[in-house]
């Protein structure tokens, strides 16, 4: 029975420390939710200091009915900026694979030949994603293809939209 009592002596002292747990993560959630760097902030891909010092301002957004439009026309050229995986996973059909920091390797070869005046519309996972502006703005600065865009809702929206997409395929 003593050893019973023992046990039972315990239970509150374990009650608080989950309660101080429970306090602490609530607390930890609370600060990200609403601080300028926290989770709603659209800062948890923050751009590069590189591309910060660049004005972003000379990158075209577009939303996601332009970003249809342009796709059903096949006016532009979609290039997804998301990692491989998420590529196979599923993108937009017609999309090249081509992330931001694969640019300088892959891009030289392929923008060889293309117009200067050629449309590109980069993506990536959605709204908190800041890769396909990265993409941009490596896109003009870089390579000189100023008429480039951001599809600013991305992967995110094009497939809530139901819009089509494509399984598979290795870039």
């Amino acid at each position: 029975m003593n050893d019973a009592g023992t046990h039972l002596k315990w239970i509150p002292v374990i009650e608080r420390a989950i309660l101080i747990c429970i306090f602490g993560i609530s607390l930890a959630l609370t600060y990200h939710l609403f601080s300028e760097a926290g989770i709603l902030s659209g800062t948890l891909y923050p751009l590069s200091q590189e591309t910060q010092d660049f004005k972003t301002e000379d990158i075209k957004q577009i939303n996601l009915t332009e970003a249809k439009l342009l796709f059903d026309e096949k006016e532009a050229i979609f290039i997804d900026a998301r990692s491989l995986g998420d590529y196979i996973a599923g993108h937009i059909p017609g999309a090249l694979h081509i992330p931001s920091y694969q640019l300088e390797f892959s891009g030289r070869e392929f923008f060889a030949g293309l117009p200067q005046n050629t449309l590109l519309i980069t993506y990536c996972a959605g709204l908190s994603c800041q890769s396909s502006i990265e993409l941009a703005l490596k896109l003009v600065r870089d390579f000189g293809y100023k008429n480039t865009r951001a599809f600013v809702g991305g992967w995110q929206a094009w497939v809530s939209s139901d819009y089509p997409i494509k399984i598979g395929d290795t870039p």
